[in-house]
């Protein structure tokens, strides 16, 4: 991830007070507190479109980041001090993620405040707050796996059991091509969970559709319903 905000030729302590203060939240969220979020500036230029795919798919290039946060220049209302000693402060960010699904720019606006005093740690302040939107909303879940006693199927949900998913995905998959029968149904209900955790839910579907089950088990149904849930979602 990279924080980039647009340099000006007035000051632009807030600016990278309010960048600095994003990072350090999405670290803390995403990253366990460990610096791994990088803060760019960027020349403000009155004739570049910051929301354009292009101008964020160049950062992404030069920075070496999968998602970036554009931030425009923040607009503060000097003239609109509120009861509280804090300016309302007008923020423009653009979201890019390199890796998503969908190839578009998020874009976000809001009005948060600034209080008036040390400018650069009160923007660091309003950064954090505003990472809000971006942070994990992380929800339990429960999911079942099928596993015989061989070396195969036992390497799968070590693999699983350790979240590298890919790593389990592949042993499943070959699983499924030398299985027949209910080893074979038991593979593929592997690889829809595992594609589902991914949020492949079209691979999911696919793998689902295979298995030759009479009716659905109760872990069966379950799936289902969640890949169900998550593509209306996705589509409302």
């Amino acid at each position: 991830m990279g924080v980039v905000y647009l340099s000006h030729e007035k000051d632009s302590v807030i600016a990278k007070g309010i960048a600095e203060g994003l990072a350090t939240a999405l670290e803390e969220d995403y990253f366990g507190g460990q610096q791994a979020v990088g803060v760019y500036s960027m020349p403000y230029s009155t004739t570049a479109d910051y929301s354009s795919r292009d101008t964020l798919l160049n950062v992404v290039m030069d920075t070496d980041k999968d998602v970036i946060f554009m931030m425009e220049i923040p607009s503060v209302d000097y003239d609109k001090l509120n009861e509280s000693g804090a300016l309302p402060v007008h923020i423009k960010m653009h979201v890019y993620d390199a890796m998503g699904q969908v190839d578009t720019v998020r874009n976000f606006e809001g009005v948060s405040f600034l209080k008036t005093g040390s400018l650069a740690s009160s923007a660091q302040v309003t950064g954090q707050k505003t990472s809000a939107k971006f942070l994990s909303n992380w929800a339990s879940e429960t999911f079942f796996f099928y596993s015989f006693d061989t070396s195969a199927w036992s390497n799968a949900l070590d693999a699983a059991y350790g979240f590298r998913w890919h790593e389990a995905l592949d042993i499943w998959l070959k699983l499924a091509e030398s299985s027949t029968g209910e080893k074979r149904s038991y593979a593929a209900f592997n690889i829809a969970t595992t594609a589902y955790i991914l949020g492949d839910m079209d691979l999911a579907q696919r793998w689902l559709s295979i298995i030759k089950e009479k009716g659905d088990t109760e872990v069966l149904a379950m799936l289902k319903n969640k890949i169900r849930n998550r593509l209306s979602t996705v589509t409302n």
